[in-house]
């Protein structure tokens, strides 16, 4: 178990397209909470609203760009490569 009692933050939606509010809010709960990591997960489709649009590997793409200037964040392919709807409880 690593010293650091620092929270790690987990920020997910379906980011169609992500954009600079949800760097914005990023930043922020990072600031705020001293984060150590800050994982963002994509979702491959929001279960209560249906298709998002662009395809879930573009919004992981477009999501890793987004993100990249936050230094401690990292964004994962959790929910993108299920291939099925899913609650924040499920990931």
């Amino acid at each position: 178990m690593s010293g650091d009692a620092r929270p790690v933050v987990v920020f997910g939606g379906t980011f169609a397209p992500p954009h600079r509010r949800h760097v914005e809010v990023l930043r922020g709960v990072d600031a705020l909470l001293k984060a150590r990591q800050s994982i963002v997960v994509p979702a491959w489709r929001n279960p209560q609203r249906g298709e998002a649009g662009a395809p879930p590997a573009d919004r992981l793409a477009m999501a890793t760009l987004a993100f990249a200037p936050i230094a401690d964040a990292v964004v994962v392919p959790w929910e993108t490569e299920r291939g099925a709807p899913c609650y924040s409880i499920d990931t």
